[in-house]
């Protein structure tokens, strides 16, 4: 029977499998802007870069990179950038937007919420641009995922069902 008490307490160790943390700090519910060729860095040593747009303005070239590229995506206009790390951890989500001029071409990356890396040491520092154009204010996020709050009570129930059933088997 001693063995429910040490599953319980293995469960309160583990930590939530697939809760996602928004990262704070970062860009979370913002916007940048990007021209061909620029690229923005973000916590954590990812950085998206836009490649380009495409001739009818419809369609947008982005980069992720991490030291090396990780992922190339065209995403359409008001679509969305969604990069996800080897075991389904969603690292980039981010809304797309293309503007086109006779002059110039600009994609508005728009809201961003980028994700803790649970592999990555917690950020330390602010992510910096080195895009040149300046990023706008955006309304700050809540901090965490929803799916997360769901996980962490169903981690509690089950802490609490065992102590029920060790305490019931106890002679």
């Amino acid at each position: 029977m001693k063995w429910y008490m040490l599953a319980a307490v293995l469960l309160l160790l583990v930590p939530s499998a697939g809760a996602e943390t928004l990262i704070n700090g970062s860009l979370n519910g913002s916007g940048i802007y990007l021209k061909p060729g620029d690229f923005w860095s973000f916590s954590q040593g990812y950085v998206i870069s836009l490649k380009g747009i495409s001739e009818d303005g419809e369609r947008a070239w982005l980069q992720v990179r991490s030291g090396s590229a990780l992922s190339d995506q065209i995403v359409n206009d008001g679509g969305s950038l969604v990069y996800v790390r080897r075991g389904n951890y969603t690292i980039f989500d981010i809304g797309i937007r293309i503007y086109t001029g006779p002059e110039e071409e600009v994609v508005a990356l728009y809201p961003i919420y980028q994700y803790s890396d649970p592999l990555w040491p917690e950020p330390s520092q602010t992510p910096g641009s080195t895009a040149t154009l300046k990023a706008t204010s955006g309304t700050p996020s809540n901090g965490s995922q929803p799916g997360s709050f769901v996980t962490e009570i169903l981690m509690a129930l089950l802490f609490i069902a065992f102590i029920i059933i060790y305490m019931l088997r106890k002679p």
